[in-house]
């Protein structure tokens, strides 16, 4: 099974000293041996040069070391080749391991030291895989480190999916802590689901919280209202549902007039509800802002062909043709609004050209037909 954060972690391999224990030894402990063929076991080098300065060579080694490195080793490599040989012998201890294993989890995390965090967590969760405590530190810890990385970075869409499938599950666990509400936030205008991320973000506020992180908090739903207003518009819209959509779009336009997706959107809006005069303002506004856009261009040519005026059609038309010169669909299309326009010898001649490029276009025998019939 793939992990798809072991590359994030495993840098910190270097932090780790394996050493080899005998076999047979017990550790001190009354049910445990090591493996016939010795076991090497790692240990946190810092610990070790630390307790190389203070005890003889004999007392170097001790019980808390070799379980700090087991879950700092689990923690960055789940699948690490002596894993069983590890759980066998934290498990013959009786010692609390899940609590140690939180304790540096929390340590780490206090410390803004997210990656090792995240070591520690994972490590409790080979253990507990549902402990809630550890998932929460995971989640965070993960979103933390996906905000220090490149945007660009293909690594990074796998940080905040990891950080996501934590969170959500929190959520859907009902656990109660607004640091998932929060964070899920975060991650949801991130990926441009604004209402989900304003719903989490005034759930997180009727929690404790304090006044620094409600301030925090007002200002992050502050940014993000708009950009909800806008997102449930748009689905209107997706929809068909022109009239809805402009319910919710038209009141952003005095504060967003120069969002180019909100016109296109306020102008789809229009064109659903066949007010094509406003439609083509809008539209036209988007051309304003951000100069061709082929998509405005096709919605534009609809537009003119419902107000009658082909050879306008035909012009957008024609100029997306000169972007996109092997387009057979694209001229099918063209060649009919060209007959529409009285342009008969230039539908032919793309429907010619069309032909020649794809004989087997679906679009191409009602463009014959079309063409046909008009002349």
């Amino acid at each position: 099974m793939q992990d798809k954060i072991f590359d994030i972690l495993k840098p910190y391999t270097e932090n780790i000293t394996f050493i080899t224990l005998k076999p047979n030894i017990s550790l001190g402990l009354d049910n445990y041996r090591v493996p016939p063929k010795g076991l090497d076991i790692p240990l946190l080098t810092k610990d070790m040069a630390e307790r190389i300065k203070k005890y003889d060579e004999n007392q170097i080694i001790n019980l808390p070391m070799v379980i700090a490195g087991i879950g700092y080793i689990l923690g960055i490599d789940r699948f690490f080749l002596q894993k069983d040989y590890y759980l066998e012998l934290i498990n013959a201890t009786g010692l609390p391991i899940i609590h140690t294993w939180l304790s540096e989890a929390a340590k780490y995390q206090k410390k803004e030291s997210f990656e090792e965090a995240l070591i520690y967590s994972r490590s409790i969760l080979i253990l507990e895989p549902e402990n809630k405590e550890a998932s929460l530190i995971a989640g965070t810890a993960l979103y933390q480190i996906a905000s220090r990385m490149d945007l660009k970075k293909p690594l990074r869409k796998n940080v905040v999916d990891e950080s996501l499938r934590f969170l959500e599950w929190l959520y859907e666990q009902k656990a109660q802590n607004p640091l998932i509400q929060y964070y899920l936030g975060m991650i949801y205008r991130e990926n441009k689901t604004y209402n989900k991320a304003l719903k989490m973000w005034q759930e997180a506020e009727k929690q404790e919280l304090s006044e620094e992180e409600k301030a925090e908090l007002s200002i992050q739903m502050n940014v993000i209202k708009d950009l909800a207003a806008y997102e449930t518009g748009y689905q209107h819209v997706l929809r068909n549902e022109g009239r809805d959509g402009l319910m919710s779009l038209i009141p952003l336009l005095s504060r967003h007039e120069n969002w180019w997706n909100l016109q296109f959107f306020v102008g789809l809006a229009y064109e659903q509800i066949h007010d094509f005069i406003n439609a083509l303002e809008h539209y036209k506004k988007v051309i304003e802002i951000k100069g061709y856009h082929e998509e405005t261009y096709l919605q534009m040519a609809n537009v003119y062909i419902e107000l009658r005026e082909a050879n306008k059609a035909m012009s957008l038309l024609e100029e997306i043709l000169n972007r996109n010169p092997n387009n057979a669909e694209l001229k099918c299309r063209t060649a009919m609004v060209a007959t529409m326009a009285n342009q008969k010898q230039k539908a032919l001649a793309l429907i010619k050209e069309a032909e020649k490029q794809d004989p087997d276009l679906e679009i191409l025998e009602i463009a014959k037909r079309q063409i046909q019939t008009l002349s």
